[in-house]
């Protein structure tokens, strides 16, 4: 199933992301530029909505993570992102 797919792949980039702090600048932003792109994947998929746990989680990482500002990640994504959670 493509949602639980999506789900499992955000799990897991948002551990990599969390354990990444140490890191260099490049790993870190490329591997939240990754749990963006889940993120978004979420999104087209309307997985927030039936989903609360994933919804809350995007918001939290929202804050964490600085998506908006990653320039790894398409202005579009990031506008998606911003206008969700």
């Amino acid at each position: 199933d493509i949602k639980e797919l999506i789900k499992v792949h955000i799990k897991a980039y948002r551990q990599v992301s969390l354990t990444a702090e140490n890191c260099s600048d490049y790993f870190r932003n490329l591997s939240n530029a990754r749990l963006a792109n889940w993120y978004v994947s979420a999104i087209k998929n309307k997985m927030l909505k039936q989903d609360k746990q994933l919804k809350a989680m995007l918001k939290e990482d929202k804050k964490r993570f600085a998506f908006l500002k990653n320039k790894r990640i398409s202005f579009i994504k990031r506008l998606v992102l911003a206008l969700r959670g």
